[in-house]
This record gives structure tokens, sequence and C-alpha cells, in this order.
């Protein structure tokens, strides 16, 4: 991987400020470069994840603590996503649905304690063995890590196949890359991805790409998930950003469902 020196020539007065403030310079502006390019969409999380020495989990961290969305996600994209289930569960009964997911929106799922709305939904959850290794990993918190290894009943490592093993134009984490090429050769009902590149790939592909947010707005929308305004406040506390604009559409398409359900 190439690298590159830049020189920075701050005032000395601003310098001797911030280091008596006991902040490292040099290491804040490559973090504010790595956010500016994520929200950009020019940098993935990926590249970011080289730029500044951290894991996958520690990366979401940081653009969550920062408030930086792993993905815009407007109305029409939770439309979107809610159609998938409902194309799928017209398909088949709802119970024998099939997942391939990446690391994000099971590692969230588990902090929030709303993983068993995965074995509600799924008859099987498969990951990429990339995608198990990130989740069991040293620096993946300790709650995430010890549910994974106690083996979930809806949860399925799988191999991808050889003639799957193909090159993306974009960098994406290794679990990304297996999780799309596993999609494209099982065929989900739906491919689970938060990651805005990473999605945006996986759309690019015609696969049913959904994410945190539209497995909580499905279970809220079958009656299984169990105070809905709760569990989004439960995914902010746990560092997924979600935005107050995007928590009152949330909240708003909420009430409606509830409504229309009177």
């Amino acid at each position: 991987m190439l690298s590159m020196d830049v020189t920075l020539h701050i005032p000395d007065d601003v310098a001797q400020r911030l280091s008596a403030a006991g902040c490292d310079i040099s290491r804040r502006a490559v973090e504010g470069l790595a956010l500016e390019g994520y929200r950009s969409q020019i940098l993935t999380l990926f590249q970011i994840s080289e730029m500044l020495g951290l894991s996958r989990v520690e990366t979401e961290d940081f653009l969550g603590t920062h408030n930086v969305p792993l993905a815009a996600i407007d109305e029409a994209e939770l439309d979107r996503e809610a159609a998938i289930f409902e194309s799928a569960s017209h398909r088949q009964t709802l119970r024998s649905m099939i997942a391939v997911s990446n690391t994000t929106p099971l590692r969230y799922l588990i902090a929030i304690d709303q993983d068993q709305l995965l074995a509600q939904l799924f008859e099987e959850v498969i990951v990429p063995l990339a995608v198990h290794e990130e989740l069991t990993e040293a620096r993946t918190p300790e709650k995430v890590r010890a549910r994974i290894l106690s083996c979930p009943s809806w949860y399925k490592v799988q191999s991808i196949p050889e003639t799957q093993k193909i090159e993306f134009p974009t960098l994406l984490h290794r679990g990304e890359r297996e999780a799309i090429l596993l999609a494209e050769a099982l065929r989900p009902d739906v491919i689970l991805i938060d990651e805005q590149i990473g999605r945006a790939i996986a759309l690019g592909r015609n696969l049913p790409v959904s994410g945190t947010l539209g497995i909580l707005e499905r279970a809220d929308k079958i009656g299984i998930a169990k105070n809905f305004p709760a569990i989004l406040a439960n995914l902010r506390a746990s560092g997924f950003y979600v935005s107050d604009s995007l928590e009152q559409n949330l909240l708003r398409r909420h009430h409606a469902r509830r409504s229309s359900k009177k």
C-alpha cells in the first residue's frame, strides 16, 4: 500500500496551544481526512481502517463517535428495504427466509440484545469465513464475540466457492467482499450490509440489500420487535449513528405502522 507524507504549517501560537492541551496534531489531521473522505464517499471503511490502524469494529465506533453515518439512509432507501422483505414473504413463509450478512448488522443487533430477531426472521443467517473472523477477533466487543462463539442456531459459516473469488473495483474489507460474493453464489432473500460503498456495490450487482435499520423496521412491522422506540434509542447509544432527522423519520414510520393496525 502506497503512503504519503504531508506537512502541516500551523502558526506557532496555535500549535503551542494544541500541544499544551495534549492534542496529537498529526493524528487529528489524519482522523479529519479520514472522516471527510468517508462522508464524501471518496474513502471506504476499509481504507480509513488502514489509515488509522483500527479494526473494522473500531472504525465503525470511530465513525459513530464523530456522528458520521455508515450510509446515508433516506425515506426511499427505507421503502426499498421494506419492499425486499415484502417480496420475499410473498414467495415463501417468513421463517424459511435466508440471509447472507456482513459483520456490522450482526455486531449491533447482538450489542443491543436484539439478535433473537434474526432467529425469528430467518431460517439461517449465513456469513463467510472473513465475517466470522471479524466478529470473533480480539478487538471486537466481548459480548459480540461470546454470542457468536456460542453458535446460535440461526448462524452458519460458509466458504465462498473458488469460482466466486474475483477482484472488486473498490477497496472493501475482506468480510464485505466475501459476503457479496457469497450472496451472488447463494442468491439469498437478502444480504445485510450497512457500509455505504459496500451497499452500492452489492446493489450494482443486483443483490437485495438491507441492513440493521431494515431488519428493525421489518421486525416492527410484523410485531416481533417489542418497543421499537426504545430499541432505536439503544441502537444509537451503542454507537450506531442515527441522525436526529432520521430518528424522527423512523419513529414517524413506526407510529404509522401502529396506526394502520388499529
